[in-house]
């Protein structure tokens, strides 16, 4: 098991305690440093008043994007199963 070290990650202004392997730091702060962007980006953009709106917002444009790229996996697994279908149909 590895060791976790404590680190406090700043999010929309609010410092959150957190318990990380070391390894993982320089990820889990760069991931901070994004979703505060994307909370600046949604508040400029949509004149958002309300930390807690932008990050609905933030969470479910996350979401919607990670359904979209699920969704371009799935049409690519279908493209070669279809691919690998006909190829075997040809003796290959």
């Amino acid at each position: 098991m590895k060791n976790k070290i404590p680190v406090r990650i700043n999010i929309a202004e609010r410092l959150y305690p957190m318990k990380i392997v070391a390894e993982d730091e320089v990820k889990i702060r760069k991931t901070a440093q994004k979703l505060n962007k994307e909370l600046l980006s949604f508040e400029s953009d949509f004149k958002i008043q309300d930390k807690f709106d932008a990050i609905a917002m933030v969470a479910f444009d996350s979401l919607l994007s990670l359904e979209k790229e699920k969704d371009s996996f799935i049409e690519l697994e279908n493209k070669i199963d279809k691919m690998i279908a006909d190829l075997e149909e040809f003796g290959f």
